[in-house]
């Protein structure tokens, strides 16, 4: 593997659910360091590995649509939650 395709793929390896813009989809793949009382709350709302979600606003707090839902996230939270971005 030459360096720039290692560079790619751990750029998006890195992606976090805070980097994304609005009016943007992903797809969640993994929680970083997350407590685990807020990763079973955060289940509780459907917002599992590979869930596809939309970013309604990112400033000033996060807020994501699942299916009907919208949620509200700290920035902190959405730090730690991995994704990549859907096409």
């Amino acid at each position: 593997m030459n360096t720039l395709t290692q560079k790619i793929i751990k750029s998006i390896a890195d992606l976090t659910l805070a980097d994304i813009k609005e009016n943007v989809h992903i797809k969640i793949v993994g929680f970083n360091d997350l407590d685990s009382s807020i990763k079973k709350h955060l289940h509780a709302y459907g917002l599992t590995n590979g869930r596809i979600v939309r970013v309604i606003s990112n400033r000033p707090e996060m807020i994501i649509q699942i299916e009907e839902t919208e949620l509200a996230l700290e920035h902190s939270v959405a730090r730690k939650i991995l994704v990549h971005q859907v096409y």
